[in-house]
């Protein structure tokens, strides 16, 4: 995770498959943690060849176990869902967070506010992205372009990536 983190993250684009990599090696990494204590239910299907922007997924993760999973008492459960459809991710993640009243002065943290910034800046009027809170559950809903890559067969050796903007 460090090295993706540090040596892969720097590109503008990356393989999808890589960020899923890391979510999933995240989401073991927690559940080392959690063990039979979480209930995650995870269903990933991305299909291959897609680029999207490094580390813009993650936050949400993090989020679901900060401020979710590791709060609750008893019977904290999130529920993953990531799929492609031609060029557009679909990401739907909700997870259970401990009871409290919705208050709309409530202070927010950065990270959702640097992952909206981000979005804004890099997928300005081609995204989606709709963010709930209610008393126990958590519930974020994303759309994004990806854009695809191909190898041409020349490029083998050299790996060479050639993007097709969506």
């Amino acid at each position: 995770m460090f090295h993706y983190i540090v040596e892969e993250c720097e590109h503008p684009i990356v393989p999808l498959s890589k960020e899923i990599k890391l979510i999933n090696d995240y989401i073991e990494l927690e559940l080392v943690r959690y063990g039979n204590n979480l209930s995650i239910d995870t269903k990933i299907i991305i299909g291959e060849n897609k680029m999207i922007t490094p580390l813009l997924l993650i936050p949400f993760i993090e989020n679901s176990f900060k401020h979710g999973a590791s709060k609750m008492l008893n019977n904290p459960w999130i529920k993953l869902d990531i799929k492609v459809n031609e060029n557009m991710l679909y990401f739907s993640l909700v997870n259970s967070k401990p009871y409290s009243e919705i208050n709309a002065n409530e202070k927010k943290g950065i990270g959702l506010n640097n992952v909206k910034k981000r979005l804004q800046l890099l997928y300005p009027g081609k995204h989606s992205l709709q963010i709930e809170s209610t008393n126990d559950t958590f519930i974020v809903n994303m759309q994004l372009p990806l854009e695809e890559y191909i190898l041409k067969e020349d490029e083998l050796a050299t790996e060479k990536i050639r993007f097709v903007p969506v």
